[in-house]
């Protein structure tokens, strides 16, 4: 038997149907709204983040690769620094310097680099026995040494952490590269400054991170002797997880080929040590025997 719906229900059905109708057509203008204003966000977001970068001095940059070739195959080290995402940015790029340049598979001289955020340890422990203002500073003082480099970022140029830091730097004989606003105290401390010319904190941060990749891209221009030209090639030519295997495990069996005939060196030096003692010896006992006839 067929049930026919009756006119009220009919009419409920209905309405209903409009209802979602209108619900759905809301909810899809809503996320048009949505959409253009997100997409012009961006847009004005990468103008904004396009003129900043263009208006950067490239012979800061160039000076401050400068100061982090210079620290290349030697002891001397780079540190860096930063508050919240810049702090992220500070460890991006002290693993950008020790890695990224060696895995270039074009330089031969290693950096090291070390984000001071990074030794947690460290940081709360001083930040719970001195300040977290002074924890930084107290790091780089014992850790640091004359002929280091220590990188700062901080989009407002204020920040009283890293102002120390730089005077701690500045102390032990260090050199200081800062990527921050221009004008500001920061800014002024530093023995290179990178000035970034705005005051939206996400605008800095982002060009905070494409000065970054420019200074990583220089220092292996240099390192490698490819020139101005390499700032601009492609990184197609990092190497291959199977080739870093492959270099690391023919290093390691160099490595311990050196490390076999270093020991082996030492252990011919040891037994001609004992050799010439024992000879030593022999003579003398045979100079008191020689005395002992007479």
């Amino acid at each position: 038997m067929t049930i026919l719906p009756s006119k009220k229900s009919s009419t409920l059905l209905t309405l209903a149907f409009v209802a979602f109708a209108s619900t759905g057509s809301a909810s899809a203008e809503k996320g048009d709204g949505y959409n253009k204003a997100l997409n012009g966000y961006l847009q004005q977001t990468a103008a904004e983040v396009s003129s900043t970068i263009a208006s950067l001095d490239a012979k800061k940059i160039n000076k401050a690769i400068d100061l982090v070739v210079d620290t290349a195959g030697t002891k001397r080290r780079i540190w860096t620094a930063g508050n919240g995402g810049s702090a992220a940015t500070a460890e991006h790029m002290a693993h950008n310097f020790t890695w990224d340049v060696m895995a270039s598979g074009t330089v031969k001289k290693g950096i090291s680099g070390i984000a001071l955020t990074s030794q947690s340890a460290e940081v709360t422990a001083r930040t719970n026995d001195l300040s977290g203002q002074h924890a930084a500073a107290s790091l780089l003082l014992h850790q640091g040494r004359k002929g280091d480099v220590l990188i700062g970022i901080s989009g407002g140029g204020t920040s009283q952490n890293i102002l120390d830091s730089i005077t701690v730097a500045h102390k032990l004989g260090m050199k200081t590269i800062m990527i921050t606003k221009e004008g500001s105290p920061i800014a002024k401390a530093a023995t290179v400054a990178i000035a970034i010319k705005s005051g939206d904190q996400q605008v800095a941060e982002d060009v905070a991170n494409t000065v970054m990749h420019t200074l990583v891209r220089g220092t292996i221009a240099k390192l490698n002797g490819s020139g101005p030209a390499g700032i601009t090639e492609d990184f197609a030519h990092l190497r291959t997880k199977e080739a870093n295997q492959d270099r690391m495990a023919r290093n390691l069996k160099k490595w311990n080929k050196q490390q076999q005939k270093a020991l082996k060196k030492e252990r011919h030096a040891k037994k001609s040590l004992i050799s010439k003692k024992a000879k030593a010896k022999v003579a003398s006992n045979a100079k008191r025997a020689a005395k002992r006839t007479r």
